[in-house]
């Protein structure tokens, strides 16, 4: 499976994100809707079960780097 990397770089310390490619642009504008205002946590379950939970104000205090689509991945190639 193609998976794509979420960064959140905190005072905490840095955590890794690796979000399956179908569901990136969900998770992508959940994170974007919590820093614009929206007041709820981040849920993320990782390939091995574990739950992490960000909540609204670490993101908005956070550094978030969203990694970005490989070249030729698309649905569309030339």
């Amino acid at each position: 499976m193609n998976f794509r990397k979420i960064n959140i770089r905190h005072a905490s310390g840095v955590h890794t994100l690796q979000v399956k490619a179908k569901e990136f642009d969900k998770v992508y504008k959940k994170i974007t809707g919590i820093i614009k205002g929206k007041n709820k946590q981040f849920r993320h379950s990782s390939r091995d079960g574990a739950l992490q939970l960000f909540p609204a104000e670490m993101l908005r205090q956070s550094v978030i780097t969203f990694e970005p689509q490989k070249e030729g991945s698309g649905l569309i190639q030339q």
